[in-house]
């Protein structure tokens, strides 16, 4: 089963270091949240401690994984985030990550951009739309 949130809040920071992208199902007080996280650049110390890449973080830091996302599907009113079998243990979920999105709530065109390019940039897979 996958693990679902019915996205109310989406929120998008760019810094000099990173950008950081977040989906929750409450704007003040989340209780179910992802946070997906994208350095823009990795140094040595970087590679070498295997945090040369995407970030991605459920709920709390104890539940996070570098690199566990395989490939992303975009749909208009959800995005599905499919998870390595390592990440998917890390996580504490079962299956894949499935951020359901209300358009008329939230505005999430700029996350939706920023995913698209942090996946085009760590090579993740981009599955086409489902036939409806």
């Amino acid at each position: 089963m996958a693990y679902i949130i019915d996205c109310h809040h989406v929120s998008v920071v760019d810094d000099e270091a990173c950008t950081v992208v977040t989906f929750a199902d409450h704007p003040e007080m989340p209780s179910r949240w992802v946070m997906i996280q994208r350095a823009l650049s990795y140094d040595e110390q970087d590679r070498r401690l295997g945090m040369d890449g995407i970030y991605l973080e459920v709920e709390d830091q104890s539940r996070s994984v570098y690199r566990g996302i395989e490939a992303m599907r975009f749909e208009p009113d959800y995005i599905e985030i499919r998870l390595g079998a390592e990440a998917v243990q890390q996580l504490a979920v079962e299956g894949e990550i499935v951020l359901r999105l209300n358009a008329q709530a939230v505005d999430t065109t700029e996350a939706l951009e920023k995913l698209r390019e942090f996946a085009r940039a760590e090579k993740i897979e981009i599955l086409p739309a489902e036939s409806r």
